[in-house]
């Protein structure tokens, strides 16, 4: 269920299958979902990141019930964190933030001023999450199912899989870049 929950999400988000899945782990607490593609940091895509971070553990409260939960989606909740400090202490992506709170020494800001926007940003991204994983439950139990019963499953067939619930999942090899059409932007943009 919760490597199900990532590729969901990132399925819905990127538009792009990860390359492979696995279930069966000696260790059912290891990382196991990486991003399989490079992915060019913009606001958007940061906010996207700290989604497919947040579904696994949120999968898992929506079929089995939050007293079910496994204590897998720890690190994960780590990494979404790390992201959102990134997004507003470092990035200046918060309008109240704009300046950088990561220097040190004679530079240093007080981080505890962000502290309060970085929980309310996860807070908001878990509803966000949610609710994609809500939207897609059906894609997400029929995935899960699959990937339970052998245990791995390649881009190919979950590319299938979002298929028959209507979803694109493209096939795209390792380290594929996904970035905004900039050029695209700025060509339609001269038009205006």
């Amino acid at each position: 269920m919760h490597e199900a929950g990532h590729a969901v999400v990132y399925v819905v988000l990127f538009g792009l299958a990860p390359l492979q899945l696995k279930s069966k782990l000696a260790n059912s607490y290891a990382d196991r979902f990486t991003f399989p593609h490079q992915i060019y940091e913009t606001k958007a895509n940061i906010r996207r990141k700290i989604d497919v971070y947040l579904a696994g553990g949120l999968a898992e409260e929506i079929i089995f019930g939050k007293e079910l939960a496994s204590i897998g989606h720890g690190r994960d909740r780590e990494r979404a964190t790390i992201l959102a400090s990134d997004y507003i202490r470092k990035y200046g992506f918060e309008q109240k933030h704009q300046a950088n709170y990561t220097l040190e020494d004679d530079y240093e800001m007080n981080k505890i001023v962000t502290s309060r926007e970085i929980k309310k940003m996860i807070a908001q991204q878990i509803l966000e999450t949610r609710e994609i994983l809500l939207r897609h439950k059906l894609f997400l139990q029929t995935l899960s199912i699959k990937l339970a019963k052998v245990g791995s499953l390649k881009a190919e067939a979950l590319e299938i899989i979002a298929a028959s619930f209507g979803l694109t999942a493209l096939v795209k090899e390792e380290g594929y870049l996904i970035s905004p059409s900039y050029h695209q932007i700025l060509r339609s943009n001269m038009d205006d």
